[in-house]
């Protein structure tokens, strides 16, 4: 036994030296990588880490997204202004001068010139509602646009919080393997002074040192991923990738309680997806009103303001009166095929909202799911982590006491980064649950106020 001792010291004492000083001469490094930043930073944007609500609202002043959904809703007014007017009063001016010179005939050489002006007043009287239920279609159809773009916003909100809890979630794993890299050095050096004080044996410092090398590869890979989240985060928010966003505060409100099925009724009155559905259906019932009505009569009134004569102004005023009628009881099938296609249309919009319905349906119950799953995995998960550490604890301690095995050290370590990246996980669930939750209810969005953003 005291050969064998003997033994393991003088090929501890002969290897330590080139054991040690390979681990020296090349120290791991774990820079995260760097993009650089821009020529300038959007105005507005504060230089301190950001809430998720403060994302959100970057997002809503500098995506395109948004405002590509602005302009199709001020598009949709001014179709409505439009098709309104055609109830209210027409006013046209017209004005003009006239030179007539006589080429041939008994007054051949003669000229005459004259000024003339008139003005028009033109009020539609009657045309069976057609013009009436088009300003209507249009009406409903602006409707249809504004939900469709407080869709846009809630989308992008939650794509934002999505974003932003992923780039949370991604940094708070890159501290998890900034931590084992940590530990896994450590254990290194101790596998080391024990292989030194003949102690310990080469293969644990090999192993140990193994393990230092793929917890730095480890570390590499979650810093880069933290990179390329934080370049997600501000593609989403309308912003150069290369800005440096860091976050801050992320917790998420609390959705609201209840059971499922109150939640579905409660979204199916708020969210605007199935409010634009319903608009849409009601755009297309006017569509099919006024398309019912293209072979009716229409009646007009009209006054006239004119004047004329060869100097100016012209003394020659005159004023005219009348009604016309406007009626084509024979168009070929054209009305008729307008109908066909407006009830078509009528359908297409009715299924549209039933699919709505439905799939705001299948959203919040799987938002509730998923919420009530993520909050109970919290509670484990916190568990293990303390589990762990304690593990990782005893076998530090059974090693430096020479009654444990340094793989006893490797595995509870890794169980710790394993029970540590599940909490992480964990608690990135329910922020994320929670923010579709309150999507899918239709719940509004609470959001800051930052100067020269809103």
């Amino acid at each position: 036994m005291r050969r064998t001792h003997a033994l393991r010291a003088a090929l501890a004492a002969a290897l330590a030296p080139t054991l040690v000083g390979a681990s020296f001469a090349q120290e791991p490094s774990a820079t995260p990588p760097r993009l650089g930043a821009p020529a300038s930073r959007p105005k507005g944007l504060p230089d301190r880490p950001l809430s998720v609500g403060e994302a959100v609202v970057i997002a809503l002043a500098n995506s395109p997204t948004a405002a590509a959904a602005d302009a199709q809703w001020r598009a949709a007014d001014a179709r409505l202004r439009q098709a309104r007017s055609g109830l209210l009063l027409q006013v046209t001016a017209t004005g003009g001068y006239t030179h007539v010179s006589q080429l041939a005939g008994a007054a051949s050489g003669s000229s005459s010139a004259g000024y003339q002006g008139a003005i028009t007043l033109k009020q539609l009287v009657a045309d069976s509602r057609k013009t009436e239920e088009a300003a209507r279609q249009a009406e409903s159809l602006r409707d249809a646009a504004k939900l469709a773009m407080d869709r846009t916003v809630a989308d992008l909100g939650l794509q934002v919080r999505q974003a932003f809890h992923t780039l949370v979630q991604t940094e708070r794993l890159a501290g998890v393997s900034e931590a084992n890299l940590t530990a896994r050095r450590n254990h290194a050096e101790l596998a080391r002074a024990r292989l030194k004080s003949g102690l310990g044996i080469p293969y644990d410092v090999v192993r140990a040192e193994a393990a230092e090398a793929d917890a730095l590869l480890q570390l590499n890979s979650a810093q880069a991923e933290a990179v390329q989240a934080r370049v997600r985060l501000a593609a989403v928010m309308g912003l150069d990738g290369r800005i440096d966003i860091r976050p801050g505060d992320g917790a998420e409100p609390e959705p609201p309680k209840g059971e499922a099925s109150g939640l579905i009724q409660r979204a199916l009155a708020a969210r605007p997806e199935v409010q634009q559905a319903q608009a849409n259906v009601e755009a297309a019932g006017h569509g099919l009103s006024a398309a019912r009505t293209g072979q009716a009569p229409s009646l007009a009134a009209s006054v006239i303001l004119g004047t004329r004569g060869a100097d100016f102004p012209p003394g020659s005023d005159t004023l005219a009166a009348g009604l016309a009628l406007q009626w084509s009881p024979f168009d070929s099938g054209l009305s008729a095929g307008r109908v066909s296609e407006a009830r078509s249309g009528v359908e297409i919009a009715t299924a549209q909202l039933n699919a709505a319905r439905l799939a705001v349906t299948s959203e919040v119950a799987q938002a509730w799911v998923s919420l009530a799953m993520a909050e109970k995995r919290v509670g484990t998960a916190e568990s293990a982590v303390g589990s762990a550490t304690e593990a990782v604890r005893l076998a530090q301690g059974r090693y430096r006491a020479g009654v444990g095995a340094f793989v006893d050290v490797g595995d509870a370590q890794a169980a710790l980064v394993a029970a540590e990246t599940s909490r992480v996980n964990a608690m990135t669930s329910v922020e994320l649950a929670r923010a579709q939750l309150n999507r899918a209810v239709g719940v509004p969005q609470q959001l800051p106020i930052l100067d020269g953003l809103r």
